[in-house]
């Protein structure tokens, strides 16, 4: 299902200098990315995977560079699509196994993950259910966000009460105050 690429040239700290390109290496510091660098070497697509010798495996939504050193490698469809955001997030998820068995004494590698099975979910006529990871993925992060909107609420239901804003009411100034301001462009002036 999926192709490994390498990179082509050995980028190293002193290419690093914040222009063009994302560089990944491996690890779980910043998902890898350690800066831009506009070093001749080869860039690979956004809508692919990177995973590295520890076994960590992340989406890339943008293009980036990969340094050789540290092993890290790209994984891309075989019919050469791009993976969705949250078709790619499905598949990190379901290589999130590989961290806990590769280390730097095994290093994860295309060799030793490309025969390793995973459950992916499939159509009623035996294809891979592409539309129902997208979906997955999707309700899985509103589900997230509902979460985290409650938490802030109740978080700030708590510093209302602490506070003994609960029951504030606007004075006649205040409301005149928020017109004004709002009229005004945002305290901006005119």
């Amino acid at each position: 299902m999926f192709k490994s690429q390498n990179g082509d040239f050995d980028i190293q700290q002193k290419h690093i200098n914040g222009r063009e390109t994302f560089v990944v290496s491996s690890g779980e510091t910043n998902s890898g990315v350690i800066g831009k660098s506009d070093v001749e070497a080869k860039v690979f697509p956004a809508g692919t995977i990177t995973v590295d010798m520890f076994g960590y495996a992340y989406y890339r939504g943008h293009d980036y560079k990969m340094v050789t050193h540290a092993r890290v490698f790209s994984l891309s469809l075989k019919d050469g699509q791009n993976l969705s955001r949250e078709i790619g997030l499905y598949f990190v998820v379901q290589f999130g196994f590989f961290k806990k068995i590769f280390s730097y004494n095994d290093m994860a590698s295309w060799n030793k993950i490309k025969d390793i099975e995973i459950s992916l979910p499939v159509t009623s006529s035996g294809e891979i259910d592409f539309a129902y990871m997208e979906s997955y993925i999707r309700e899985l992060e509103i589900a997230r966000i509902r979460e985290l909107e409650i938490a802030r609420i109740r978080e700030l239901e708590a510093y209302l009460k602490v506070t003994g804003l609960t029951d504030y009411k606007l004075t006649a100034d205040d409301r005149q105050f928020l017109s004004d301001y709002y009229a005004g462009g945002g305290g901006g002036g005119g």
